[in-house]
């Protein structure tokens, strides 16, 4: 375990179709919130103090955090795991929490890779989806990331949305592109139970592009990745080369992790522990001296080789059979069998060698894939 994700469940507002553990208009809690993260972090057993390949601050919005706040938890960090001298060290943000900032603070502190949720550059998409930021705060974000001289910038965007057309995504990502970023994750709209979003889709009052008009979509981000010189090596990623987040491979591969904060989760020695998602319970669990653990999975050999099998075929890189049985002793094939058959035989699986990939249609219709193997 040389991979450490930290949560921070604060935003200055919640978006329509957010799902995620995040809350808004809780300024006050900050600071109490930040004591209980490093207090958990310096709870961390000494077994599990291994120095840190990378680190990804999540949330939420931890750039809404003031900067003694978020240096103190990188402080606390360094610490009590320390930095491999080529540790990524990913912060989540906002544009709205990044125009008015000394980014150059951030990357004194540590920070070498900031992802910015933009989302789309079309104001109008933004105001639908709830976001706080309009189409020129995402431009000057990226323009002072850039001027602050963090290593890698990335752009979270997202297609499919309330109204959108394939043209308007084709303008989105083409802004997104030129803004020169290293890294791009761009993820098709979903509609989870309980958000706004929710239920005016329950109601018929969300007007969602159509099957057609998705596949279109999927087109012109490859076209206009490709064209951009980006390589999709996941389902939903592109990087320019050398630019794919390290932390993010750790989940896909179905590696070993540390999580600390509310809504954390962990994966160490074949159990996921997953934390408390309220932030003030968490707060006062932590105080306590009591562990904010409340949940705790251990799957069985066959559900982990599961899991790591669709996990891993989001990547370009597929999965190895060679890998699969150094650690779990059996092959696809042993698994699978006739499955595996029927998919290579519809287009969306082939074995190259000794791994197992998605084809470029499978990539398109991935979750078709995962459904039939999970």
């Amino acid at each position: 375990m040389t991979s450490l994700y930290l949560h921070i469940p604060f935003c200055s507002s919640k978006c329509h179709y957010c799902s995620f553990a995040s809350i808004a208009g809780y300024d006050h809690l900050h600071a109490r919130y930040c004591r209980a993260l490093m207090r958990e972090i310096e709870m961390t057993p000494a077994a599990l103090r291994r120095t840190l390949s990378t680190l990804f601050i999540g949330g939420g919005t931890p750039t809404v955090l003031d900067d003694l706040l978020l240096h103190q938890i990188l402080t606390a960090c360094a610490d009590v795991f320390g930095f491999a001298d080529d540790a990524e060290i990913t912060l989540e943000s906002n544009p709205e929490s990044l125009v008015e900032r000394d980014l150059d603070e951030l990357r004194r502190y540590g920070v070498n890779r900031l992802s910015i949720g933009v989302q789309s550059f079309n104001t109008e998409e933004l105001a639908l989806l709830g976001r706080v930021h309009d189409a020129h705060q995402a431009e000057r974000a990226v323009q002072v990331a850039r001027r602050s001289g963090i290593d890698t910038i990335s752009l979270d965007m997202m297609y499919g949305l309330p109204g959108q057309t394939t043209a308007s995504w084709r303008d989105s990502l083409s802004r997104a592109i030129e803004c020169s970023p290293e890294h791009l994750s761009i993820y098709q709209l979903s509609i989870d139970d309980k958000t706004p979003f929710f239920r005016l889709h329950r109601r018929g009052e969300l007007h969602l592009p159509d099957e057609d008009q998705i596949l279109a979509m999927d087109d012109i981000t490859m076209e206009l990745c490709t064209l951009a010189g980006f390589e999709q090596y996941e389902v939903s990623n592109f990087r320019q080369p050398g630019c794919g987040c390290r932390h993010n491979l750790v989940y896909w591969r179905n590696e070993e992790y540390l999580g600390c904060g509310a809504a954390a989760v962990s994966y160490l020695n074949g159990e996921r522990c997953g934390r408390i998602a309220d932030p003030r319970s968490y707060c006062e669990l932590i105080e306590a001296g009591t562990s904010p653990v409340f949940s705790r999975e251990r799957l069985d050999r066959q559900a982990s080789f599961r899991e790591t099998v669709i996990m891993g075929l989001r990547l370009n890189e597929g999965i190895s059979d060679d890998r699969l049985d150094q650690r779990f002793g059996c092959r696809l094939q042993d698994i699978y069998g006739a499955e595996l058959d029927t998919l290579s035989a519809d287009g969306l699986l082939y074995r190259d060698g000794v791994r197992w990939r998605l084809t470029t249609r499978g990539r398109k219709l991935a979750n078709v894939v995962m459904r039939e193997l999970v």
